[in-house]
């Protein structure tokens, strides 16, 4: 059981996490380095530790179609429960439209800005007594464009982990280029 001390922490650690996805909202252009997107449905290897990925509901969607985009977290350790996160979706809103984030119903509270920036959608989310989900948040998007997985990419800012007393790890975590259709790709690196 928690204690009244622990439980206030992690209500003051919810209320500065979903601030702070919203405080700061300017984000930098889609892949300010000049990299290549991801390839879609090349598979999701996990590294050691936590990990982040996109899944989409299908990558050649025609144009006028709702397509889902899930932002996941896995871990290859056990008993790495997140407990609160920031994260950016990145879209090119030529391709893409931001419809809505979906309520999950899974006991985290989630406050989403669709329009954080042109092209940048950002997500915060918290649990006190951490997620029990794989999900960060499921957003509904409209297809604009046929090539509309060009500049979908995921960025997290922050990431609290249950089991290290609500520790930020994000520069820890793992987060794919690849964007998949279908969880069965994704797996572990040997």
């Amino acid at each position: 059981m928690m204690s009244i001390r622990t439980s206030n922490r992690a209500l003051r650690l919810l209320v500065i996490v979903c601030l702070s996805g919203f405080v700061a909202c300017k984000d930098e252009p889609l892949f300010p380095d000049g990299t290549p997107p991801p390839e879609p449905d090349a598979p999701v290897v996990l590294e050691a530790g936590i990990n982040a990925y996109l899944v989409v509901s299908g990558a050649s969607e025609l144009v006028g179609s709702v397509i889902t985009v899930e932002a996941k977290i896995r871990s290859t350790d056990e008993d790495q429960t997140p407990t609160a996160f920031v994260v950016s979706l990145h879209f090119d809103r030529s391709r893409l439209e931001f419809l809505e984030s979906l309520d999950l119903a899974d006991g985290v509270l989630r406050f989403a800005n669709p329009e954080a920036a042109p092209g940048v959608a950002k997500v915060a989310g918290a649990a006190a007594d951490g997620f029990d989900t794989d999900k960060l948040f499921v957003a509904r998007m409209k297809v604009l464009e046929e090539d509309y997985l060009n500049g979908l990419a995921l960025e997290l800012h922050e990431l609290g982990i249950l089991e290290r007393g609500f520790a930020e790890v994000a520069a820890e975590t793992h987060v794919s280029g690849n964007i998949i259709t279908n969880d069965s790709m994704v797996v572990r690196k040997p």
